[in-house]
This record gives C-alpha cells, structure tokens and sequence, in this order.
C-alpha cells in the first residue's frame, strides 16, 4: 500500500543501480505529470530524493498521531495510507472512529501534502527554496481549491443544519482534501449529507491532486492548463490573429504537451473516456530507426481540406488510438489542420476525425 503511492517501480530506480539504463521512462511512467520534472541532475538521485521526502514526511505523521493518543499501530497504518493516499483504515469507521478533532486535523495536514508536488515539497524543505511555493501556479490553485471549497461545504452545511461552525470547518476541510486527492478516507458519514453537500465532493473528485504527488485524477496542472487554454480561445475569438501562448510558471507550454493533454480529454462518452478507446495519441515517428522515442513531428502539405473550395497550404499533426487501449491498432483516427497561407483563414484549425478503422497508419502516409 505505502509503496504503490510514490511507485514501487521509482523505488527500484532508487535502490538499484542496475535499473538505471531504462530508469528515465520507468520513472516518469510512475510519477506523472504533464511535463518531466526532476530535482537533482540524475533521475536516479530525484528518485532517492523524492522517496526521503516521501519517508519523512509518513514518520512525521505516526509521531504527530501518537502524541494525539492513536495507537502506536494504529498510527503507522493510517500514516501508510495517509502518504499513499490509498485511505485504507485499520478501523472499520476510518478517522471518524477515534473521536479525536486533533488526529482529524493532523491527517488533514498530511493527506493534503500527499496531494501536492514531492519534488516541490523536497525544494522547499532541503534545497530552503521558500519561493519556489509563492512561484508554483499549480499549487497555488491547489490551495485555491482546497479553501474555497472547504468553506463553501461548510457553509452548505451549516445551511442544512448538519453541522456547527467548528465541526463544518473540521469535516469541510477533512472530506476536501481527502476527496480531491483520491485518499478516501471519513470523518463522518457523508452519505447522510444533503445533495448540495455531496455535489461539492462529487465536484472536487474531478479535480484531482497535484502532479507529481501521491494522489490520483486528472491533476491540478491539467485543470489549470484547461482553464488557461479556454480563456486563450475566447482572446482569440476577437482577436483570430493574436498568438497568445499558454504558459504555467512562466513557462510556454509546448505544442506537444498541448496536443498530448488535449487527447486524453477531447472525448465525450464516459465509458470511452475511462477505458481510453476513444483516447488519442501522437504517434511514434516511422522514421526513427535508432528506436529514441521521438514523436512523428507535424508535417506540410498543399491539399484542399474538406469544406474548402481551393487547395491550401497546410500543417498537419497526426493521431493514432492510444497505445494502451485494447482495441488500438497503428490506424489514423484523426488530422489536425492549420491554414498556412496568406488570408481572412490564416491560423485557421480544422480537426478532421476519420471514422473507419481501416485507414493506414502514419508509417504509409
């Protein structure tokens, strides 16, 4: 269970060295993210880093839960599940079982820095980087989440009569957290709340922790990245010629990763989504004999584009069913356009969904 959180595959990584020739992609495999993020210069020394802040902070917790009065066993099983943030219980009733306002707030404070970014949290406790807290927009909107829907459960509530101020803030905050980061764990029975109260906690449970954390969902960054990228198509509606980059951290979001985000979420069936048939990906580049991964790059071609009436010079990006779904076959699902020439149409994108399975893949094209 505490081994799955950080990724059982990042401790092989850590510990031993003979791993570290295919260490790279096992290690992001296990600590997702939109973008590859490392703390020291050798993926082998960010595993190692990242499992001693992961270890710190579960021994924190089984002191602070056993100066609060839980069991030594009691304590060490809840913390396991707390970084890990599996919610598993050694007691049947969960938190909520030991009576304590204390230990519900300690593994609140635990289970909401399970939910953000170990590598953030190893700069700003060993390398004292403080700033790197203010500078990090996706914690920062992890935060936003957090507070405002703690006090907007407490306050629906409050409203229904469920609770008084101290118990909505304690169990407000608890279920967000504990929602938002996949953990699971209870401090009441929230199945006994009003509809209201439960939409909220259905709400956050699309969210998501932080990159790079022990939590699950679609991740705070990717959230932000979606809200960005929508403001970024309503600027253009005024102004179609603008070239307005989307940026996190004060960093532009390259093009790839946009496509790679977008064709994880573009799809609109939920039976689709969940088993990724529906789900694209950019394919691996036909040309690459020497087998480093590359991605097949977008390329130019003078054709007319279903819908117009003259042919166009245009920049195409390809997709293919993703890899990991069981019905994925190297077939075209889809195109990506972008008018090329000069014009009232110049930027212009067009998404060209194919919908026989039968066309060639990228390595025919």
């Amino acid at each position: 269970h505490w081994l799955g959180g950080m990724g059982i595959i990042v401790l092989f990584v850590a510990i031993l060295p003979q791993f570290a020739v295919a260490g790279r992609q096992m290690f992001f495999a296990e600590a997702p993210g939109p973008t590859e993020e490392k703390v020291t210069p050798r993926i082998t020394q960010t595993a190692k880093a990242l499992w001693a802040i992961y270890t710190i902070l579960t021994l924190a917790e089984i002191v602070l839960l056993c100066l609060a009065g839980m069991p030594l066993f009691d304590a060490v099983c809840n913390s396991f599940a707390t970084l890990a943030a599996g919610g598993f219980s050694p007691h049947p009733q969960s938190i909520m079982g030991y009576q304590s306002n204390t230990i519900t707030w300690i593994v609140t404070l635990f289970m909401f820095l399970a939910g953000g970014n170990f590598a953030l949290q190893y700069r700003v406790l060993f390398q004292r980087n403080f700033r790197a807290l203010l500078h990090n927009e996706e914690f920062r909107f992890y935060i936003f989440i957090v507070v405002v829907m703690s006090l907007l459960l407490c306050l629906t509530l409050m409203h229904t009569g469920a609770v008084h101020l101290t118990d909505g803030l304690r169990d407000g905050f608890f279920q967000i957290v504990s929602i938002l980061t996949s953990t699971g764990f209870a401090s009441t029975d929230f199945a006994l709340w009003a509809v209201p109260a439960q939409t909220i906690l259905f709400t956050v449970m699309l969210v998501g922790a932080c990159a790079g954390s022990a939590g699950g969902g679609v991740k705070v960054v990717r959230v932000l990245f979606g809200l960005k990228y929508l403001k970024r198509e309503i600027a253009q509606v005024v102004h179609p010629k603008a070239v307005l980059p989307i940026k996190i951290d004060r960093v532009t979001v390259p093009e790839e990763v946009q496509r790679q985000i977008l064709g994880s979420y573009h799809v609109t069936d939920a039976g689709s989504f969940y088993s990724a048939d529906d789900q694209w990906v950019t394919p691996a580049n036909p040309t690459d004999t020497a087998a480093t991964g590359a991605l097949q790059p977008p390329y130019y071609l003078t054709m007319e584009v279903p819908g117009t009436d003259e042919p166009a010079f245009t920049i195409y990006s390809t997709y293919i069913p993703n890899a990991t779904a069981a019905s994925s076959r190297e077939v075209l699902t889809g195109y990506l356009t972008a008018n090329g020439d000069a014009g009232e149409d110049y930027g212009k994108l067009t998404l060209l969904t194919l919908t026989s399975q039968s066309v060639a893949g990228p390595g025919q094209v």
